[in-house]
This record gives C-alpha cells, structure tokens and sequence, in this order.
C-alpha cells in the first residue's frame, strides 16, 4: 500500500518484542509505529504474554498461565488517535489485537467515523 498506492501506514502494537522487531526493519517512511494498543477505552491494560515463549502475541484478556508474567501498556480509542494524527477518516483498519477486536468495534459503531 505504502508502494503502490503512496498511502502512509500507522501501525499500533504495545507488544515488546514486534517493536524491538520493527525497530530493526528498514521500514519506509510512510510506515510509522505507535508504541500504543488500541482499545475501547484510554488508559492502560494488563498484557499477558502467550504460554509459548517462542510466540508474540500477548492479550489484554485474561490468561491464567502467564498473569504473573504480565505487565501494564498504553491504549486508546480510535477517536482519540485520530484526533491527535488529525485525521477525519480511514481508508482501511485491520486489527488482530487477541481478542478485543469486539470491545473496539461495539465502540466504533458508537462514533461518526
């Protein structure tokens, strides 16, 4: 998209190892990280690693085997991020975000975006 079409391309993850990862990309300037997860709400979240250390995704749902291994990360609300990016629309939004895509989308239909 950032190639073919010159779009600029956000990018939301909490997640420490896909920021330590990206962090390492030569990524083009179009593509910019937020070192932020994105929620129904502002404030932070416990984030619980997965049972697989070989494995990325953490979750802010409650995940037993690893809660003593959790720790705190920032999110927003998509209203709130893009007032602060002064944008109005968006032309496409993907989420994979383990679990609390529902919570986002019951709030996104709550907003004009």
């Amino acid at each position: 998209m950032i190639d073919d079409f010159g779009l600029t391309v956000h990018a939301f993850d909490p997640t420490p190892k896909s920021i330590a990862w990206v962090r390492k990309q030569s990524v083009p300037d179009r593509f910019i990280l937020h070192e932020v997860g994105l929620a129904d709400f502002e404030g932070e979240v416990m984030f619980r690693p997965p049972e697989n250390p070989d494995h990325i995704s953490h979750t802010a749902l409650e995940r037993p085997e690893t809660e003593d291994q959790s720790f705190r990360v920032p999110v927003k609300q998509l209203s709130s991020i893009l007032t602060e990016l002064g944008h109005t629309q968006i032309a496409l939004l993907k989420m994979d975000i383990e679990g609390s895509e529902y919570e986002v989308i019951e709030s996104l239909a709550r907003t004009d975006i």
